[in-house]
Order: C-alpha cells, then sequence, then structure tokens
C-alpha cells in the first residue's frame, strides 16, 4: 500500500518521467502470470518494480517463452533470475503452477534495464521478428504491415513516432544481466523481508531442472 507523503515543492519536476533510465536497477519481483501466448505455448510473465532511487515505483515486465526451440536459452535465463533472488522452483505441472510458485514483493534482485524502439511499417514476412527486410512505407519486397523492433538510430530517423518501452536486457550472459540486488539501504520497507534479506527463499520451493511442459 502506498504511504501518503507530500515532497516539497522545489523538489518536483514540471516533467514527467514515464520511462526508468537505461541501466542497472534494484527491483522486487511484485507479480507472476502463468498463460498462453499466442503461439499456443507456455509463457511466464514476471513484473518487476524498481524499489529505490529517482526510478522507484516504476514497472518492468521479462517475458519467458517456452517452446522446443527457445527452452534451452528460457530455463537457464529463468533460472539466473531464481539464483540472483535467492529463491528455487519446485516441479509443476503447468505454466500455472510454475507462476504461482515465486513469492510477491519479498524476492529482490538486480537487473540490467535497455530501452525497446518499436516502430509501425511494413516487413517481407507476415511475423515481425523473423524478417529480413522492413520498411516505413509499402513496397514490392515488404507487403506485411507489423509492429518492428529497430535501433534508437532508426526509430528517430523513421517517419512516425515509436513506441518505447523500458526491458530487461536481452542476451546470453544471463547472469551479468540478473545480479543479486544492493544492500537495502533507503528500500522502501514494505518491499523487503523483515531481516532486511535480499531474497527470501519461499518454504515449499525446491530446485529441480526439468519441468514437463
Amino acid at each position: 500500500m502506498y504511504d501518503f507523503a507530500t515532497p516539497q515543492f522545489d523538489n518536483v519536476p514540471t516533467e514527467s518521467r514515464m520511462l526508468p533510465e537505461a541501466g542497472r536497477h534494484d527491483v522486487v519481483i511484485t507479480g507472476a502470470t502463468g498463460k498462453r501466448a499466442k503461439s499456443g505455448n507456455p509463457m511466464l510473465i514476471l513484473q518487476y518494480t524498481i524499489d529505490n532511487g529517482e526510478d522507484a515505483g516504476q514497472k518492468i515486465e521479462d517475458v519467458f517463452v517456452f517452446s522446443e526451440g527457445t527452452q534451452n536459452l528460457v530455463w537457464p535465463r529463468l533460472k539466473c533470475v531464481c539464483l540472483a533472488a535467492g529463491i528455487s522452483w519446485a516441479e509443476a505441472s503447468s505454466i500455472e503452477q510454475l507462476a504461482a510458485q515465486f513469492p510477491i514483493d519479498s524476492a529482490r534482485l538486480s537487473v540490467d534495464v535497455v530501452h525497446e524502439y518499436s516502430v509501425k511499417g511494413w516487413t517481407d514476412t507476415p511475423k515481425a521478428w523473423n524478417a529480413e527486410k522492413h520498411s516505413p512505407s509499402r513496397t514490392e519486397d515488404c507487403t506485411y504491415e507489423n509492429w518492428i523492433t529497430v535501433t534508437k538510430e532508426e526509430a528517430d530517423a523513421w517517419p512516425t513516432d515509436p513506441f518505447v518501452k523500458a526491458v530487461v536486457r536481452d542476451g546470453f550472459d544471463f547472469s551479468v544481466i540478473y545480479q543479486g540486488a544492493q544492500a537495502p539501504a533507503g528500500v522502501k520497507p514494505d518491499r523487503v523481508g523483515g531481516d532486511g534479506a535480499p531474497g527470501q527463499i519461499h518454504p515449499d520451493i525446491e530446485a529441480k531442472d526439468d519441468l514437463p511442459f
């Protein structure tokens, strides 16, 4: 629950900061949802809330889609999340059961955040993720209208405004992307366990390497 307090007038900016700064942030796991992606594959969505600094209160989503083609990447990435937060998972028979095991509002970790830029344009394939070509306008090669993830430089040059969101950095160095949170000095009191530990191990969770879905 938000504890109401009036900030000093001179300390309030005149512009809203809608996105957290890119870089490393201490976060708390404040949500875990298991559902099916549009492809039908199991998908876990973790919601993180930054718990200190100028961006405290800003939320970031971390999405894990499980499939035969991605499981060798997704499971190690999720394990690094758990190791950084000091938790683990138990065997589960569904994505919903896996999501239900994550302790909410107590497990803390540090994540590397970047800004992701998406623009509306045209691609050479029905799905933007596997497109080899894209264009701001329809061309002979690009006949499918999609939202396309582009670099900041390309977004700045695009004829329409991009959609920008803060996401956890992609990559293969998972143990660098996810690390233990800093000591909880200055952290909101309701975001830390009773002993001030950076993460609480859920009493019903036992580490398993394989899950049957």
